[in-house]
C-alpha cells in the first residue's frame, strides 16, 4: 500500500524542527540523569568483576533516554532486573507467528472479506496487524503522558512538549542556531519546516511518538552495543578517546551540547562502529523521475522502488581501504573530506534522512563520553573475537547469536 504523498510531507514538516540543535541542547540534563544511573550500575559490575552483555546495557540506556527525553517517563531500567517498560520496549519489534500471519492476510484478503469480518465482530483481526501486547502497552503510556501534559500544561523541554507545540503551531524556532557549521540536517529542517502544514490529529502524534520510541530503541541500542564492543577490542583507540575527553577540560556531568560537538575522535569512533556494524543494512527510495544509470543499459523508471545496500558500500575496499579493520581515523576531517559524502549514508541523506538522527547521535555521545571518562572497557573470557562472530539470521538490527560480552574497571 502506498501512502498519499501529503502524509509524509505533513508529518515531516511538522516534526523536523523538533530535532534541531537548539531544541536538543535543552535535553542534556535529562540524559545526564540516565548517564549517572548507568555509571552507578557499571561501578557495581566493576567491583564484582562480572562480565556484561553490551546490548543489555546499551538497550537500557537507549530506552531510558528515549522514554525520559520523549515522554517524561521514568522506566527504571537500571533500578530493576527488568522493568515492565523495558520488557515491552525490547520486544516491540519481535513479531509472533500470529502477528506475521495477520499482516499477510491483511494484505491479500479482499476488502469485502474484511468488511464481512467486521460485521460479525472479527474485524480486529485485520486492523493494525502488527499490533502486539508490547506496542499496545507503549501506546497506552504515550497516550497517558500526552493527556497529562495537555491537561496540566507543564513544561519539561522534552520531545513531547515540542510535538504538542508543533501540532498546535506554537513551536518557536527563533532561538535555533546551527552550531554544526550550517550542516545539511539543519538546512533540511528549515526547508521542510517552512512547508505549509496540514493540521495533524492526536492519533498522528501518538503514532509518531511510538515509532520514534520503538525504532530508536533498537537502532540506537544496537549501535551503542557495537561501539562498546569495538572500544573493548581496540585499546589504543579507547585510550585516544579517553585522552580527548579528559583534555576537553570538562567534567562529563556538566559538559554542554556544544562541547560534545567539538570532540572529533568521539564522532569518529561512533561513525566507524556504524560503518562496521550498520543497524539498518539497506535503504529504499522511490524514483521521482526516469534515470539512466551511467555506463549501463538500465533505466530506473519514475515510481520504481530502489534498494540501496548501505552495508555493502560501507565494506567496499575501494571506498574504505581495509574495510574489515576498525580504524576510527578514517572519519577524521582530514581523511573523510576526500570521500564522496554519499559513501556514508547510514542515516540516509537529504530531506528524507532519518528524522531522529541528531537525537540518536547526541544520545550516543552522552553515553560513550560519560562511560569512557570513568571506566576502561576490556574483553573477557566470554568475549568473542571479530573473526568468530556469528550474526543472527532473524534480527534485522545486526545482533549476534552469542551476544557481545565485555567487562570493565574503574579508572
Amino acid at each position: 500500500m502506498q501512502l498519499p504523498y501529503y502524509t509524509f510531507i505533513d508529518h515531516r514538516s511538522t516534526f523536523s524542527p523538533i530535532f534541531t540543535s537548539g531544541k536538543l541542547r535543552n535535553m542534556k540534563p535529562l540524559l545526564q540523569v540516565i548517564s549517572c544511573k548507568m555509571n552507578s550500575h557499571l561501578s557495581n559490575l566493576a567491583r564484582s568483576g562480572d562480565a556484561f552483555e553490551t546490548k543489555d546495557l546499551a538497550g537500557k540506556f537507549s530506552l531510558d533516554g528515549l522514554a525520559s527525553c520523549a515522554f517524561g517517563v521514568e522506566t527504571g531500567s537500571f533500578d530493576e532486573q527488568e522493568s515492565e517498560f523495558l520488557r515491552h520496549g525490547k520486544n516491540v519489534f519481535k513479531f509472533s507467528g500470529i502477528v506475521i500471519l495477520k499482516s499477510i492476510l491483511s494484505g491479500i484478503i479482499p476488502t469485502l472479506v474484511k468488511k464481512a469480518a467486521t460485521r460479525i465482530g472479527c474485524g480486529d483481526i485485520f486492523k493494525y496487524p502488527f499490533a502486539s501486547e508490547h506496542s499496545k502497552f507503549l501506546m497506552q503510556v504515550v497516550e497517558q503522558s500526552f493527556k497529562q501534559r495537555k491537561e496540566s500544561k507543564t513544561k519539561r523541554n522534552d520531545l513531547l512538549d515540542l510535538m504538542i507545540e508543533a501540532v498546535e503551531g506554537s513551536l518557536d524556532n527563533s532561538e535555533d542556531d546551527d552550531i554544526h557549521g550550517n550542516d545539511q540536517f539543519e538546512k533540511d529542517a528549515k526547508i521542510v519546516g517552512s512547508i505549509k502544514k496540514k493540521k495533524l490529529s492526536y492519533d498522528d502524534v501518538v503514532a509518531t511518538a511510538i515509532l520514534l520510541l520503538a525504532a530508536g530503541y533498537d537502532t540506537t541500542g544496537s549501535a551503542l552495543s557495537w561501539i562498546l564492543y569495538d572500544l573493548a577490542m581496540n585499546q589504543n583507540s579507547q585510550d585516544t578517546l579517553y585522552e580527548e575527553i579528559t583534555e576537553s577540560g570538562k567534567d562529563m556531568k556538566h559538559v554542554s551540547y556544544e562541547t560534545l560537538q567539538t570532540l572529533p575522535y568521539l564522532d569518529a569512533v561512533i561513525h566507524e562502529s556504524l560503518r562496521l556494524h550498520p543497524p539498518i543494512p539497506g535503504l529504499e527510495r522511490v524514483c521521482t523521475k526516469d534515470y539512466p544509470i551511467p555506463n549501463s543499459n538500465v533505466v530506473l523508471r519514475k515510481g520504481d522502488l530502489v534498494g540501496m545496500a548501505t552495508a555493502g558500500i560501507c565494506l567496499d575496499p575501494e571506498v574504505y581501504p581495509n574495510p574489515l579493520e576498525y580504524i576510527p581515523d578514517r572519519f577524521l576531517k582530514e581523511n573523510s573530506s576526500k570521500r564522496n559524502p554519499y559513501a556514508f549514508s547510514i542515516f540516509s541523506l537529504g530531506p528524507r534522512n532519518c528524522i531522529g538522527m541528531r537525537f540518536s547521535m547526541y544520545e550516543m555521545k552522552c553515553c560513550i563520553s560519560n562511560l569512557v571518562a570513568k571506566f576502561r572497557l576490556l574483553p573477557c573470557e566470554k568475549t568473542v573475537p571479530y573473526d568468530k562472530l556469528e550474526y543472527s539470521k532473524t534480527d534485522v538490527f545486526g545482533s549476534t547469536t552469542h551476544g557481545l560480552w565485555i567487562t570493565c574497571e574503574e579508572r
